[in-house]
C-alpha cells in the first residue's frame, strides 16, 4: 500500500490525460483504471512496468515509473540484511543515551554510529540492485552500479515529466513553504504575545512533510523574568481546511503520545499543486529557541 496516495494520485492522473490524448486507446489503461488507492506495490509495478513498455511516454518518465516502484519496494521489503543493520544502529544509539527525540549532528556522531549508517545505506544499495534484476530491470540494476550520477539524471528528468520543475531548485521549494505559511497565519488568531510560526520542512518521494509551530516567548523583566513560555493562539479549523485543493486525511492528535512533537492538527492535503503532510503542533520543539522577547514591565515586545 502506498505511503503517498496523493503522490501515485499526481502519477496516475498524468497517465490518464495521457491515455486520453493518445489516438487509440493504450493497451494499459484498463489496468491503471483497476488501481485503487489501496494498491499493494507489486500490483502498481506491474501496471507502471506495462506503461513504460507499451509506448508514447518519454524514456525518461519509464524509467523514473519503474525505478520509483522498485525503490517503494525496497523500503518496503524488510530485508533481514537490512533488519539486522537496523537494530545494530539502535543498539549503538542506546549504548551512547540517545533518546528517541534526539539525533546526532555529522560532528557529534560516534565513529561507530557513523560507520553504521554507511553500511546500512551500502546494503540498501545492494538490496534495491538485486530487486531490479528480480522484476525483470537488469539495465537499470546495471545503470544504477556503473553511473551513478547518469541514473539520477534520468530519475530526476522522469520525475519532472510528472510533477514539473517547481521543485528542481532549492528556490522552488522555500517559496512554496513560504507561502504555505503565510496562508497557514492567516488561520490564527491570537490574544496574547506570540512569536513568529516557524516550520522544519522535508520533502522526499514528491511529499513535503511540513511541521509547523508558533515559536515561544521569552518574558523579561518583572517576576517572571527569564521564563520561556509557549504562546497561546486559536485556529480556524474551517479556514484551514479550504487551504488545500483536496484532502485525504484530517484530523486531531489530542494528547500527542505517540508522536515527539505532542498535541497537533495534521492534514495530508494538496496545497498550489503540492501534495503535502502539515502537522501544526500545540507548542513549539524542546530545542526551538524564543522567536521574540516580551517586556513584562512596559507590556510590548522587544
Amino acid at each position: 500500500m502506498s505511503r503517498h496516495p496523493l503522490v501515485y494520485e499526481r502519477i496516475d492522473d498524468k497517465l490518464r490525460q495521457l491515455a486520453r490524448q493518445s489516438s487509440s486507446e493504450p493497451s494499459w489503461r484498463k489496468g491503471l483504471e483497476r488501481l485503487s488507492a489501496s494498491a499493494n506495490d507489486d500490483a502498481r509495478l506491474a501496471v507502471y512496468q506495462a506503461v513504460r513498455n507499451g509506448g508514447g511516454l518519454p524514456d525518461e518518465a519509464g524509467f523514473y515509473l519503474v525505478a520509483f516502484m522498485i525503490d517503494e519496494l525496497t523500503n518496503e521489503s524488510r530485508s533481514e540484511r537490512l533488519r539486522k543493520i537496523e537494530r545494530q544502529i539502535q543498539r549503538i544509539e542506546r549504548k551512547h543515551g540517545l533518546r528517541e527525540d534526539e539525533y546526532w549532528t555529522d560532528d557529534e556522531a560516534p565513529a561507530e554510529y557513523k560507520a553504521a549508517r554507511k553500511r546500512q545505506r551500502e546494503i540498501w544499495d545492494e538490496v534495491f540492485r538485486e530487486n531490479l534484476i528480480a522484476h525483470g530491470e537488469s539495465e537499470i540494476a546495471e545503470l544504477f552500479a556503473r553511473d551513478r550520477s547518469a541514473y539520477e539524471a534520468k530519475f530526476e528528468a522522469g520525475r519532472l515529466y510528472f510533477f514539473g520543475t517547481a521543485f528542481s531548485t532549492p528556490n522552488g521549494l522555500e517559496a512554496w513553504v513560504d507561502g504555505l505559511m503565510e496562508a497557514i497565519a492567516g488561520c490564527i488568531s491570537v490574544d496574547s504575545p506570540i512569536g513568529p510560526l516557524a516550520c522544519r520542512y522535508m520533502a522526499e518521494d514528491d511529499m513535503v512533510d511540513v511541521l509547523v509551530y508558533a515559536t515561544p516567548v521569552e518574558i523579561v523583566g518583572g517576576a517572571d523574568d527569564g521564563e520561556i513560555v509557549d504562546p497561546d493562539f486559536d485556529l480556524d479549523l474551517i479556514r484551514f481546511r479550504e487551504l488545500f485543493s483536496s484532502i485525504d486525511d484530517f484530523g486531531w492528535s489530542a494528547l500527542g503520545l505517540q508522536d515527539e512533537g505532542g498535541p497537533h492538527i495534521w492534514v495530508e492535503g494538496v496545497f498550489r499543486g503540492q501534495p503535502v503532510y502539515v502537522q501544526l503542533l500545540s507548542r513549539a520543539p524542546e530545542d526551538e529557541e524564543p522567536g521574540m522577547k516580551f517586556d513584562a514591565i512596559r507590556k510590548r515586545r522587544r
